[in-house]
């Protein structure tokens, strides 16, 4: 039997009611209100790297000023978040971040990571989510979102209202993530170092090793206490050569991560070209990297650009760079490296006088007590040694066409500062170089690994060449290598191979590389050339005695952009310098076409010859020394790549593309 319920009992049983509604009502409010609140205050996470796009639609329109494609951003927003892609205005920035976990203590932990886009109209934007269901929770212009892409895919999104109407979308793939990050996606700070270029990204690198510097110690710790154990070979004098540079080593990384604070990569592309930087900031000087960035960047302010040398070169190469640096360090690194060497070749069996001769080889190495500016220059050679295009290019193997690329049709023109006393030790350095060598003990011990390996062919040559027309100073060698026994050697060693392992190997020729060193002109000016083609190298370095000022690069138009005060180093080069590359795609291009049609394959010269500005258009290249503004970094290497460049870059990839 249901009794009835008493009046009194009934309006009790209502109040509750009322009153858990009005519970609920409040709990929803104070939600929404924490939600807001935590917007509008919350820290700044512990930001560990970022990626701003400036501005895309920009961006995509200067990518079609060069290459007429139709690229669909409507389509590709949709793919990233779902229907919300109506609103997403593409002219707003757009912001990547990852973040350290800071819950996870010392141990690594995947990053929160999130990112944010920009909405037109924050009305339109909240009519399209309320009527597809996207929203979760919010009220007042901020809302939680479950956004849909695709069939299996769910964003953990802030809708967030900015000035002007416009809005944010701040999205994640987790909830935590998108808590934790949202509040600053939604209002990224204003960076004037990202507003500069059209992409700007940032690595933090000290909160990183801040994070995680004790694993990253023990780590370091355990790899010195490891590597000189697994090397150990029982010689005492190379065991403990390992050992002092394996903790050199430990010591120089752990002085590195230290050091660097921050890295930075920004890149900008508008009608007149392309503009690329990466940059970084060092904090300290513990490591050798650290001290000579300090060194160079007390220097900075007396440097002028190119040594009057670099001015010297001739105007008709293809490319030429310079480069300050102190030698000091390399020398560090190779007074560690020498006793590693002596004890390896005494375990090995090598004589004494013959392994001491190979020592004092490298002691022998030109050292120089201040810092040195090297220069060089690529250009072509008069006559290419390579094979001429379509006569068997899938017979020879790999290795022997990319030294026929890369050195048959170029020269290499080399010298250092003027000022630098000691420049002149190159010449006896390369004499050491020859003499030790073809010593009969280090030539019977290298035909013996070398028998042991599996070549075929004979050793590599090295030999004197005569250069009276260059003067009494002057000195040259040859060395002359077969390459292809490396096939056999990779077979034998089960490497991949471009053959079949039951192929023999095609012979091709052997290629000869000649260096040859003279002083020239009054000065006694050190300068050496370095190719395969014998005539070009002499002819080039007679000539470069007494070449007259209009045939040299101070006479050649267009490379104002080197001039520029501060540049600790820097250069140009041209399509036309990277013939070899285009040459080794035409190798690859016809590799898989074969010439069954009878047609020859386009060379370099060809390509170059049908590309609008013939590859001769200067892209430059530098080095600048900080602090920087504005985020002081410490170095900034600039790539200045002009319009006409990319319009011949575009030209010859379409060209080889073509004979496909």
């Amino acid at each position: 039997m249901i009794w009835p319920m008493k009046p009194m009992h009934r309006r009790l049983s209502l109040r509750v009611a009322q009153l858990n509604l009005l519970l609920g009502t409040q709990l929803l409010l104070a939600s929404t209100a924490l939600a807001q609140t935590a917007i509008a205050t919350s820290a700044a996470p512990k930001i560990a790297g970022s990626v701003h796009f400036k501005n895309p639609d920009a961006t995509i329109a200067a990518v079609k000023s060069y290459v007429p494609v139709n690229i669909k951003t409507q389509d590709a927003m949709k793919e990233v978040v779902g229907e919300m892609s109506k609103v997403v205005a593409m002219a707003a920035p757009v912001d990547v971040v990852a973040a350290l976990d800071a819950s996870a203590g010392e141990a690594p932990a995947p990053p929160l990571w999130g990112f944010a886009v920009g909405i037109a109209s924050m009305d339109e934007a909240y009519k399209l989510a309320q009527t597809k269901g996207f929203i979760t929770d919010g009220k007042s212009g901020l809302y939680r979102l479950g956004l849909p892409v695709g069939s299996r895919t769910t964003l953990f999104c802030w809708l967030g209202s900015t000035s002007g109407g416009q809005g944010r979308l701040a999205c994640s793939n987790r909830e935590r993530d998108r808590d934790v990050l949202g509040p600053y996606l939604l209002r990224v700070p204003a960076s004037p170092a990202a507003n500069a270029s059209d992409v700007h990204v940032e690595l933090q690198v000290a909160e990183l090793v801040r994070t995680y510097q004790a694993p990253l110690q023990r780590v370091l710790q355990m790899g010195g206490m490891a590597l000189p154990q697994r090397l150990q070979l029982g010689q005492p004098k190379f065991d403990r050569a390992v050992t002092d540079a394996t903790q050199e080593l430990v010591r120089q990384l752990a002085g590195m991560s230290h050091d660097l604070a921050l890295l930075t990569l920004d890149g900008t592309l508008s009608n007149s070209g392309m503009q690329v930087q990466l940059g970084y900031q060092l904090s300290g000087t513990e490591s050798w990297w650290g001290q000579a960035e300090a060194e160079a960047n007390k220097r900075a302010p007396g440097v002028s650009g190119p040594p009057a040398v670099f001015w010297k070169l001739p105007s008709d190469v293809t490319a030429a760079s310079y480069r300050t640096s102190d030698p000091k360090y390399a020398q560090r690194a190779l007074q560690l490296l020498l006793p590693i060497l002596d004890g390896w070749l005494e375990h090995d069996g090598m004589a004494p006088p013959d392994r001491q001769a190979l020592v004092d080889l490298f002691l022998k190495v030109p050292k120089f007590d201040a810092p040195l500016t090297a220069v060089m220059a690529e250009g072509h050679s008069d006559v290419a040694a390579a094979k001429a295009p379509g006569k068997e290019p899938a017979k020879a193997p790999i290795e022997s066409e990319v030294v026929a690329a890369m050195l048959g049709g170029s020269f290499y023109l080399l010298t250092s500062d003027a000022s630098t006393a000691q420049s002149d030790q190159s010449v006896a350095f390369l004499r050491g170089l020859l003499a030790a060598y073809n010593r009969p003990g280090v030539q019977g011990y290298l035909k013996k690994k070398w028998k042991a390996l599996g070549g075929t062919d004979p050793l590599p040559q090295l030999r004197s060449e005569p250069v009276k027309q260059l003067g009494a100073g002057a000195t040259g060698m040859s060395l002359t290598l077969n390459l292809s026994s490396l096939q056999q050697l990779k077979q034998r060693a089960g490497l991949p191979s471009d053959k079949p392992a039951k192929a023999a190997p095609a012979k091709a020729a052997p290629v000869t590389i000649y260096i040859f060193s003279a002083p020239l002109g009054p000065t006694g000016q050190v300068w050496s050339a370095v190719g395969t083609d014998k005539a070009t190298l002499l002819r080039r370095l007679q000539e470069q005695a007494n070449l007259p000022e209009e045939r040299t690069l101070a006479k050649r138009p267009g490379l104002d952009g080197l001039r520029r005060p501060g540049q600790l180093s820097g250069g140009f080069s041209t399509l036309a310098g990277y013939s070899a590359v285009l040459d080794l795609a035409r190798m690859a291009a016809t590799r898989e076409k074969g010439t069954s049609d009878g047609k020859a394959p386009s060379s370099a010269a060809s390509i170059l010859n049908a590309i609008p500005h013939h590859g001769e258009v200067p892209m430059f290249y530098f080095t600048k020394a900080g602090p920087l503004p504005p985020l002081g970094l410490t170095t900034v290497l600039s790539t200045d790549i002009p319009r006409l460049a990319i319009e011949d870059l575009i030209a010859a990839v379409m060209n080889i593309a073509l004979s496909r």
